[in-house]
């Protein structure tokens, strides 16, 4: 009996463990899938490959400063007489030598910092490819919300349909309409469930994107958790546009490219420069049989030094020049640059106010729209007459859900587009 009460326990055990784990993953799944837009942004700042494989990058820049500023390796060598050389002292056998390189004063450090300078660059480019990350996951995620957001309003608007047509029939069993009108009803709700099968398929790319951007599996669904409103735009387009300066990572990765060059020129005027080297040979004596002259034997000490000198000067003068040209081309580009950002964020300025513009006129609309079919609606029901004006009526008024709808996702996507070039 205990084994067999023991054999329970272990039974229900598995099954609540199974249970509870089902659970745990069902959790976590809508933990990802159902975040609202800000919290899979941040999922994406962390999970995004191009960011880790830019951070790996930076990384592994950030271990040449070490590697440029260390002294040329130094240089042994060894030779054999195989004729030796006599001297008074005795023959020469062998001769032990090393060397070592001494760069030009400051060459080391100016290369250093040019290495600095390069994995400052490569940091910047990964900020601001965190700045575009985060308009790429808005985008998605405003496009994916207004498909799915479109296709609850057809929904509400097929329930809508249904009930004239169920209102058409009553009329037609009182003899007060015919049945072509419950029917044009019928053909609004065909087309409506029509238009839900096409917005169902255009989720997969969006989908696609945001899992992209996620870094998750393909077939990973988003549920979203939030209804959203007009977007509140806390900047003022001209003290934005006012203190565009180049703190944005974009314009600091042009002003650091310009101190590559910059840091270029140096190691290259440093290079122009002499480099010296010092030596040191060991030449081992064989003492001499046929004599016994003074330190018979003693072997030889040599102390040597070299210069290298930099003759052929047009290399880096022209060295000097290309850098002067690049310097100018990135002054350019930064400029033009500037002006194409600030042409993008007055763009933006004014979409998001023809969004709300037209919000507010949708709004007036869907008013007048709503008191028009009230006075159908109850001329309807008393002549069984204009029910195509009913219906006409009530597609406007879809309509003009759909134009709101539109409106919103429009703010939200200026307001991305805006905060896209405003630094952090």
């Amino acid at each position: 009996m205990t084994s067999l009460k023991k054999e329970g326990m272990c039974t229900r055990f598995n099954k609540n463990k199974n249970f509870y784990l089902i659970l745990l993953i069902l959790g976590v799944s809508s933990m990802l899938s159902g975040q609202t837009m800000n919290a899979l942004v941040k999922i994406a700042l962390e999970e995004n490959l191009q960011l880790k494989t830019a951070d790996l990058e930076y990384q592994a820049a950030w271990t040449k400063p070490d590697q440029v500023s260390q002294l040329p390796d130094p240089e042994l060598s060894l030779g054999a007489f195989i004729l030796p050389v006599e001297t008074r002292l005795g023959a020469q056998l062998l001769r032990i030598g090393a060397s070592q390189m001494l760069p030009q004063k400051g060459l080391l450090n100016a290369q250093r910092e040019l290495a600095i300078a390069e994995a400052k660059t490569i940091y910047s480019y990964r900020e601001a490819s965190t700045y575009d990350l985060v308009y790429q996951v808005k985008k998605a995620y405003l496009s994916l919300y207004e498909l799915k957001e479109s296709q609850r309003i057809l929904n509400r608007n097929i329930d809508l349909f249904k009930s004239l047509e169920r209102f058409a029939i009553t009329k037609v069993a009182s003899g007060q309409a015919t049945a072509a009108d419950a029917l044009r009803a019928q053909l609004r709700v065909k087309a409506l469930e029509q238009q839900i099968i096409t917005l169902k398929g255009e989720e997969v790319q969006p989908q696609s994107d945001l899992n992209h951007y996620l870094n998750q599996d393909y077939n990973n669904k988003f549920f979203l958790l939030e209804k959203l409103e007009l977007a509140q735009l806390p900047y003022a387009e001209e003290a934005l546009l006012a203190s565009f300066t180049d703190d944005h990572p974009l314009l600091v990765a042009f002003q650091q490219q310009e101190n590559i060059v910059d840091q270029r020129m140096l190691v290259n005027e440093k290079r122009n420069q002499p480099a010296f080297g010092l030596g040191l040979d060991y030449f081992l004596v064989n003492g001499r049989t046929d004599a016994d002259p003074t330190n018979n034997g003693r072997d030889i000490i040599q102390v040597r030094g070299s210069v290298k000198i930099p003759l052929h000067q047009q290399r880096y003068l022209a060295k000097n020049e290309e850098e002067k040209i690049k310097k100018e081309i990135l002054q350019n580009q930064k400029a033009d640059l500037k002006h194409e950002m600030a042409t993008q964020l007055k763009k933006a300025f004014a979409d998001y106010q023809t969004a709300i513009t037209q919000y507010a006129l949708y709004e007036e609309q869907i008013v007048i729209v709503k008191a028009a079919l009230n006075i159908l609606q109850s001329e309807y029901s008393n002549t069984g007459k204009k029910f195509d004006e009913l219906l006409a009526l009530q597609k406007d008024l879809f309509d003009y859900d759909l134009l709101k709808l539109k409106t919103i996702v429009k703010s939200h996507l200026a307001k991305s587009q805006i905060e896209k070039f405003v630094a952090r």
